[in-house]
């Protein structure tokens, strides 16, 4: 089917669909104003200078890049639909059957991930996201490293066979059910380290209580002991300080008596040879 356009009325307002030579639509209808698109510039980057081991270009590499021209398209257009667009408005004999993107992160190029290509837009490779409106594409080869190889974007083409769909399908069920039985053993792991130290520290606070009543009953013991020899003391010390307090009393007597005599007067002054009798022992 050769190029050319088609009417659709869609209820509201007709957009015109594009179609290229393989009879595929553009995904850019022709109702947009010319001014809501942007032109992008295409560079192939040269296979020979990525780095393999570290999958990464050096900072150097876009002066060696080939330009393929410039596709015109919406800013809001995701990257993994710019894959169509590139292959309809620069044609299929330009655009490698297959290849990834690369995009510039800082003094490197790296490649953009898969699940990156529905998430980015065409925006992200703009202006004031980047120094230019460009974009870097890396051709892949059958022979490349598998990790290379874009699964998702794969999935989408129409001449794509039926049974490497089918085959992609089942191997990325499968991997998300890896992922979601490894995340569950996960889980259930970090939950048995939990309650492994939660029993610790459960087991830490009851030696602890128990160490904190055994001295909390040591100290009692004591104090009951000396509150006890308090008691007994006090009982003897009362005799005691009731005849001293007679002795101090019958000494003062003496006292008085003496410095009267000294003084002249005419007081008897009267000692006794020892303590009173008063005094009970």
């Amino acid at each position: 089917m050769g190029g050319g356009k088609k009417e659709k009325e869609t209820g509201r307002k007709s957009v015109t669909e594009k179609y290229d030579q393989s009879g595929r639509k553009s995904r850019i209808p022709a109702a947009y104003p010319v001014t809501m698109l942007v032109d992008l510039q295409v560079f192939v980057l040269p296979r020979e200078k990525w780095v393999l081991s570290r999958r990464l270009y050096r900072h150097n590499i876009v002066e060696e890049g080939i330009s393929f021209g410039f596709v015109r398209v919406l800013p809001q257009l995701t990257i993994h639909n710019l894959r169509r667009e590139l292959a309809m408005q620069l044609g299929p004999d330009v655009i490698p059957r297959d290849f990834i993107f690369i995009r510039s992160v800082g003094n490197i190029f790296i490649q953009l991930k898969p699940k990156q290509e529905f998430e980015l837009k065409v925006k992200n490779f703009l202006p004031p996201f980047t120094s230019d409106p460009e974009i870097y594409l890396l051709e892949v080869l059958p022979s490349d490293d598998p990790r290379m190889i874009s699964p998702l974007p794969l999935l989408m083409r129409e001449d794509t066979p039926p049974h490497i769909c089918h085959d992609l399908c089942h191997h990325n069920r499968a991997r998300k059910r890896d992922k979601i039985l490894r995340d569950i053993t996960e889980t259930v792991q970090l939950r048995h380290d939990a309650e492994l130290r939660r029993a610790e520290l459960v087991q830490r606070a009851n030696d602890l209580q128990s160490r904190v009543k055994e001295k909390r009953e040591k100290i009692n013991r004591r104090h009951e002991f000396w509150h006890k020899k308090y008691i007994e003391e006090s009982a003897l010390t009362r005799p005691m300080e009731a005849s001293c307090n007679t002795l101090r009393a019958e000494l003062n007597t003496v006292h008085r008596r003496l410095l009267a005599h000294l003084e002249g007067r005419d007081l008897p002054l009267r000692l006794r040879d020892g303590p009173s009798k008063k005094v009970k022992r």
